[in-house]
């Protein structure tokens, strides 16, 4: 007697699918944009209108032919969804500029919605921002790019944990003040490109900054990835994980105690000298530390020679797992920092050092003289990468690679 069961077919199957509950269902198309959850209408007259309930909308221009088309389509699926039913909502303009009318409209009608998650990004295009939309009391992630912030009058964001600015520019700095320190749960702020009004003017910003110094400290934030010349440091000091960019930023005096980090990544570094060693006193649990140094800027060793070795900082002796430096010259100053890390580094599994593109000495040479540095940790890997590969590459490459 044969037990070889029968291959059940796509009919079978499809109704499995459609006899699953409704909100099992809506959670599964939810993770389709919503262009794709549409066209499920068609499966039958049980799926023909469920789309409307979404509990996420997922708009992207890219996957419509002319930006006529898409606006239609946003306009339709706004018109006809169900507005108590949407709590995540998803906007991304990246192909075309949209009419700024019709982007107002959209803008102004999310004030309708209970949203708990808001994500916008106009990348080719400025969209004015209407006074009232940072007033809402359910938003705990909010993502914009492409935005204008002018006369911010009211901020009431009790909910937010989560917020993500990109080339949002604001006509003074009251706006963003009032808007930062209102955000008073934050856990993960991130803020990248302009942060100025194009209308400004070079006086006005000159000192469009000097209202960061008012702002208190973040007392729940978790993650920061922010422009370190703006803000004191101090406001960041929870934090567990930052990353900071574009400012030689350790030669500052108000670099507090930071007891909770534990990863910290410097972008557009212009030079590695023992001042940022001995910075490191500042960061006593910091188990990750990855730099990216760009340009040719060089102290020179005659400068640095009377600045003596700093103290091990605690850090090193006793937490830092990881350290990674990107934009290697193979340059005596270099060399002798990154021994006296894997010398004094007693838990360091991971030291990655990436060649920068201007480099013009052997890398035999220099991988030769890296690998013969005493390491005092027995775990710790070396990878020189010559391929630019991103930190999250060089660090796959370490699992592969063996002990140098």
């Amino acid at each position: 007697m044969s037990t070889n069961k029968s291959p059940r077919t796509e009919d079978e199957m499809g109704d499995r699918i459609s006899g699953l509950p409704d909100p099992l269902l809506l959670h599964i198309l939810s993770f389709l944009q919503t262009k794709d959850a549409v066209s499920t209408s068609r499966v039958s007259k049980r799926w023909r209108h469920l789309w409307r309930s979404l509990p996420k909308l997922h708009f992207d221009d890219r996957s419509f032919p002319s930006v006529e088309i898409f606006v239609q389509f946003v306009d339709a699926a706004l018109l006809l969804v169900r507005l108590d039913s949407v709590q995540m909502f998803v906007l991304n303009c990246e192909r075309f500029s949209v009419p700024q009318v019709k982007a107002n409209v959209w803008v102004n009608a999310l004030a309708n919605y209970k949203l708990t998650y808001l994500e916008l990004h106009f990348r080719r295009q400025v969209i004015r921002l209407p006074s009232s939309f940072f007033i809402c009391n359910t938003v705990s992630i909010l993502k914009l790019t492409g935005f204008g912030v002018v006369n911010l009058s009211t901020v009431d964001l009790p909910s937010l944990k989560v917020l993500h600015l990109k080339d949002v520019k604001f006509s003074n700095s009251e706006c963003m003040s009032r808007l930062l320190s209102n955000c008073l749960h934050l856990e993960e702020l991130v803020l990248k490109g302009s942060l100025i009004s194009d209308e400004v003017s070079f006086q006005d910003r000159l000192s469009f900054y000097s209202w960061a110094k008012h702002i208190a400290r973040f007392e729940q934030l978790l993650f920061a990835d922010v422009p370190a010349f703006i803000f004191p440091m101090k406001v960041f000091s929870n934090v567990q994980f930052m990353r900071l960019r574009e400012m030689i930023w350790y030669t500052r005096d108000d670099v507090p105690t930071f007891h909770n980090l534990i990863h910290l990544q410097i972008d557009n570094f212009s030079y590695i000298d023992w001042c940022m060693v001995r910075l490191l006193q500042g960061f006593p649990k910091l188990q990750s530390l990855i730099i990216y140094k760009y340009g040719d800027y060089d102290l020179g060793d005659k400068c640095l020679m009377n600045i003596s070795t700093p103290d091990v900082p605690p850090c090193v002796s006793s937490h830092l797992k990881e350290f990674a430096y990107f934009g290697f010259k193979g340059r005596k100053l270099e060399f002798d920092i990154l021994e006296y890390i894997m010398k004094n580094a007693t838990v360091l599994r991971t030291v990655i050092v990436g060649r920068a593109d201007t480099c013009e000495r052997n890398d035999f040479e220099m991988l030769k003289q890296l690998s013969s540095y005493p390491r005092c940790s027995a775990n710790c890997r070396l990878v020189y990468d010559i391929l630019k590969n991103s930190i999250e590459e060089a660090r796959r490459n370490c699992l592969t690679i063996r002990k140098l």
